[in-house]
């Protein structure tokens, strides 16, 4: 990778050592020494992105301000720790003058290993955008101990943050009003809120927040229930960071949650309850499972009614001719050719886990 710095006056391009047996002290082709590597500049805060000007802050690529809240200079690694540090450094795939470097600094000598912390934090600096390498020097800067520091270089780089407390888990996620809906559903899950008193006496209550992530405490025992939401509501495929370190939320079907909700009593009727919009010019009750119907209208159409699912919508668009389906934006429906009414009842099948046999 190329990194450029200012080094001693002159610009160089650090992580690209060239020779030249003709002038090998030529500034051009200049190898940059593994001790000089780890003094090299950075020009923003590997946290929050703002300018150094310091020149301590500028060598280890951290502000005053993160580094007094994130990083602690005076704690020294055991030397266990270390072990374990170069050991993942030798993994990380890192670039191979970090790597050298480090390991000429810390060498198993645990005095020196704060020293290759700083070299890891400049670097995770460099590469503020690229996450994945950030993330193999956070992993590193875990093992020597600062946990506080590497939580936070991963916390600002994943889609959220869940936490393991005693009996529940505290999660920090970005708001969404599809995703706070459902967590609200869950049995005993509320957003996380700190109370404050103002000069007046007043209390006031507000959010707890992580950056832009806003702040919720799930019970454990409805773990399964919340990762589903999560899989759900747009965290599937993502990458979450916290007590279990780095993973991926694993991506979840619509019908999986609806699993989850507990059916509410409904009164006695006389055939399926519909909603209201859909006993205009009904005919034939083909499917009704809530939130999801199927009526045939009078003009021999099918009125198709569901949840938005982007999955349901292109299937039904590949597989159903134009000419026979239309979306009727005044009513929310889709309205589809009677012909096609096994093609429907299919893809309600695939796309939601419901079929004829779950009419109420």
């Amino acid at each position: 990778m190329m990194v450029a710095c200012s080094l001693l006056g002159k610009e160089v391009n650090i992580g690209t050592p060239l020779s030249n047996k003709e002038n090998p002290m030529s500034d051009e082709h200049q190898i940059i020494p593994h001790h000089i590597l780890a003094q090299v500049t950075a020009s923003h805060c590997c946290i929050c992105r703002a300018t150094l000007t310091d020149a301590i802050s500028v060598q280890n690529g951290i502000g005053p301000i993160c580094g007094s809240k994130y990083y602690n200079p005076s704690y020294e690694p055991t030397q266990e720790q270390v072990r374990n540090a170069l050991g993942l450094v030798v993994c990380a795939d890192l670039a191979p003058h970090i790597v050298d470097a480090f390991l000429k600094l810390v060498n198993n000598d645990r005095a020196n290993a704060r020293k290759g912390c700083n070299l890891l934090v400049y670097w995770a600096s460099c590469n503020y955008d690229k996450r994945d390498e950030v993330f193999k020097c956070s992993a590193i800067i875990r093992a020597l101990g600062y946990a506080t520091l590497a939580d936070k270089l991963e916390i600002d780089r994943t889609e959220g943050v869940i936490f393991e407390r005693e009996d529940y888990l505290e999660a920090f996620l970005p708001y969404a009003q599809r995703l706070e809906r459902d967590l609200k559903q869950i049995p005993g899950a509320k957003p996380l809120v700190k109370t404050e008193e103002t000069i007046t006496g007043q209390l006031v209550t507000t959010p707890v927040k992580r950056g832009h992530k806003v702040g919720w405490t799930i019970p454990k025992a409805e773990e399964s229930h919340f990762e589903c939401v999560l899989g759900v509501d747009g965290l599937g495929g993502k990458l979450v960071c916290g007590t279990r370190g780095l993973r991926t939320i694993a991506p979840r079907r619509w019908s999986e949650l609806l699993a989850y909700r507990k059916p509410t009593p409904l009164p006695v009727v006389q055939g399926p309850k519909i909603p209201h919009q859909l006993t205009l010019a009904l005919r034939k009750v083909i499917l009704a499972a809530d939130p999801i119907y199927v009526v045939e209208g009078m003009n021999f159409k099918l009125k198709v009614i569901t949840p938005y699912n982007s999955d349901f919508v292109a299937k039904l668009k590949f597989q159903i001719p134009y000419k026979f389906r239309a979306w009727d934006f005044t009513n929310k429906w889709w309205e589809v050719s009677v012909e096609y009414q096994k093609v429907v009842l299919q893809l309600l099948q695939d796309c939601y886990g419901v079929t004829e046999g779950t009419t109420p």
